[in-house]
């Protein structure tokens, strides 16, 4: 491995394995380097690709000091994934802009549809529009993530309306349940039928997602004779 100085900071280029960067991460580092300089020089690989250190670039670049580096002659793409999990293990955002910098269509619009709904955690919104029951975070690590933006659209309206008279139907517990409801009863459950039976019976919020989807079921078919559903 040979090392570099420069501010030529244009030679740097980001790899697809790369994290989205994140600007608090930035900021200490800029505070560090202002403090004791640039003690871990960056890593690339010979065709220039950051391997490892793209906050301490940023830093760098936005001091306008010049960036240490170390070109591995012998380092795979993949070793960048390896080096962001040994710093900081990649949450499922991280994992979302990965695979939609590659291309992946679904993760693509699975950004697009967090952007759009950007008054709620990205984690609602990968569960709103994730094709089927269950959490989608191994999904999303394994790269298998599937959207389906007419499920994820009609829960977060769904959850609208009812949020009129329910001020926690944007609970986290709240959404996972009405999902499964949902996909449980796809021709059968009518979101306003939930609201005004709401009016009529209390509706108890309870801690475990299975309690909550057994009480949005009480609740809906209360004094129903027909079209029940479960």
């Amino acid at each position: 491995m040979n090392i570099y100085t420069t501010k030529e900071y244009g030679i740097f280029k980001s790899h697809v394995h790369n994290r989205k960067i994140n600007e608090n991460n930035v900021n200490n580092m800029m505070e560090s380097i202002l403090t004791y300089g640039l003690i871990q020089p960056i890593i690339t690989s010979s065709d220039s690709y950051i391997i490892d250190g793209q906050h301490r670039l940023a830093a760098c670049i936005r001091l306008g000091l010049p960036v240490t580096y170390v070109v591995n002659y012998s380092i795979s793409s993949k070793a960048v994934t390896e080096a962001n999990n040994t710093q900081r293990k990649w949450t499922t955002d991280d994992w979302v802009n990965h695979y939609a910098k590659k291309g992946n269509v679904d993760y693509i619009s699975l950004v697009k549809k967090v952007k759009e709904y950007k008054n709620q955690t990205s984690g609602k919104i990968q569960y709103c529009f994730f094709d089927r029951k269950g959490s989608p975070n191994s999904a999303i690590k394994k790269g298998e993530y599937k959207i389906n933006i007419q499920l994820g659209e009609e829960i977060l309206e769904n959850c609208s309306k009812v949020n009129l008279v329910f001020k926690d139907a944007f609970h986290t517990r709240f959404i996972r349940a009405l999902k499964v409801v949902m996909l449980n009863n796809p021709a059968v459950f009518d979101v306003n039928e939930l609201i005004s039976k709401m009016a009529m019976k209390k509706f108890q919020f309870y801690y475990n997602e299975s309690d909550v989807v057994s009480e949005i079921v009480e609740v809906y078919n209360y004094k129903r004779k027909t079209n029940l559903i479960n």
